[in-house]
């Protein structure tokens, strides 16, 4: 993944513009808990902030969003309830 700043040098965290460029290795950095060769790079509990639904969109009775990631809570892409993905901010695509 490359990791953008702002013009303040501030990192963004959003999946449109900081992870946009995130490869099959991005994938497998998620799925090893924020590890990657043995070095703990996200805060432990962050891949599951990001792939838990987040309250309000859980209160909504939609349950497609978390931590900066969308999820298939509703079933509507033929993979499993939990998968989670980066799909740019704003709109959901189908």
């Amino acid at each position: 993944m490359v990791l953008e700043t702002d013009p303040y040098g501030n990192f963004l965290a959003q999946a449109t513009t900081s992870c946009r460029r995130a490869t099959g290795r991005g994938s497998e950095f998620y799925l090893q808990d924020g590890v990657w060769n043995g070095e703990r790079i996200l805060p432990e509990g962050y891949v599951n902030f990001v792939s838990t639904v987040a309250p309000a969109w859980a209160a909504d009775g939609r349950p497609i969003y978390g931590g900066f990631f969308w999820i298939n809570g509703d079933g509507a892409f033929p993979v499993p309830k939990e998968a989670y993905f980066m799909s740019g901010a704003g709109a959901r695509r189908r």
